[in-house]
């Protein structure tokens, strides 16, 4: 009987805590949207970043989206009909399935950490831009 008492009185502390939580959730969602849907302006799409727009930002997230699925749309397909047309237990379908693995298990954002400080922050503290961090 104490279990299911003791149950019961849980169940409705991490419910109230849980509809609490959600409450704030809601409360400073509301509040990022009020005060942010009263500064969207069209000058804020159209001006540049040191104009206090996002033109710079935008352009250049659709040129990435863009030149990404350049890069990487035929190269997938190639790879898929390689490995279901030709690819029957070779060396390089083996190498194929265990890349497609790991970019498919890894978050994105971890391998976009990995080649910034590879390539980015690595490039730039060998020409003296940027110190490492200790």
């Amino acid at each position: 009987m104490n279990r299911l008492i003791l149950n019961k009185v849980i169940l409705v502390l991490s419910t109230l805590s849980a509809i609490i939580g959600i409450s704030f959730l809601f409360w400073i969602l509301a509040t990022l949207s009020y005060k942010g849907i009263t500064s969207i302006t069209w000058s804020t799409f159209t001006n540049d970043l040191v104009n206090g727009g996002i033109r710079n930002l935008l352009v250049g997230q659709f040129t990435m989206a863009i030149l990404a699925s350049v890069i990487a749309v035929p190269i997938g397909m190639m790879a898929g009909i390689y490995l279901r047309e030709y690819g029957h237990g070779s060396k390089l379908a083996s190498v194929i399935r265990n890349l497609s693995d790991v970019m498919m298990s890894a978050p994105s954002i971890v391998i976009g950490v990995f080649v910034y400080a590879i390539l980015v922050a690595g490039t730039m503290a060998t020409q003296g831009l940027w110190h490492w961090p200790l």
